[in-house]
C-alpha cells in the first residue's frame, strides 16, 4: 500500500462521520436563527437585530459550504483544493461557530459537534494539500 493510498484511507475514516453528525449542528443553528427571526418579526425587534441574525445565518452557511467542500475533495482520487483562502476562512468560522454555540446554548454536545467538524475539516484540508503536492510532484518526475 502506498503512502497516498494510506492518506486516502485516513481521509475516508475522518470524512464519513464528519459528513453526517456535525452537519446537523449547522442545521440546528440555522433552524434556531430562522425561528428566532420569525418570532422577532412579530415583536419590537430593531433592524440592527435583523442584521446580526442574518450575519450569523450567512456565517453558518458559509462555514458549512467550506467544510462540505473539503469533505467532498477528500473523497476524490485527486483533490483539487480550490479556493484555499476561502476554505481556511470557512474552517476558522466553523471553529468560531462551535465556540459561540457553546456560549449561546451552554450545551457541550452542540459545541463538540460543530468544533469537531472544524477540526476534521482542518485535518482533511492538510491531507488534501499533501496529497495534491505529492501527485503534482509525481507528475513532474515522470
Amino acid at each position: 500500500m502506498t503512502r497516498l493510498q494510506t492518506l486516502k484511507l485516513i481521509q475516508i475514516a475522518i470524512a464519513l462521520p464528519a459528513y453526517t453528525v456535525p452537519s446537523s449542528t449547522t442545521f440546528v443553528f440555522t433552524l434556531w436563527i430562522t425561528i428566532t427571526s420569525t418570532i422577532n418579526l412579530f415583536t419590537s425587534q430593531s433592524f440592527s437585530g435583523w442584521g446580526v441574525i442574518m450575519l450569523w445565518l450567512l456565517v453558518s452557511l458559509f462555514s458549512q459550504w467550506a467544510c462540505w467542500s473539503i469533505f467532498s475533495d477528500s473523497l476524490e482520487d485527486s483533490p483539487s483544493v480550490q479556493h484555499l483562502p476561502l476554505l481556511l476562512l470557512g474552517v476558522l468560522l466553523t471553529l468560531i461557530l462551535g465556540l459561540s454555540a457553546w456560549v449561546l446554548f451552554h450545551i457541550g454536545l452542540i459545541w463538540l459537534m460543530c468544533g469537531t467538524q472544524g477540526i476534521a475539516a482542518g485535518v482533511l484540508l492538510t491531507i488534501n494539500c499533501v496529497r495534491k503536492r505529492r501527485q503534482t510532484g509525481d507528475m513532474l518526475s515522470e
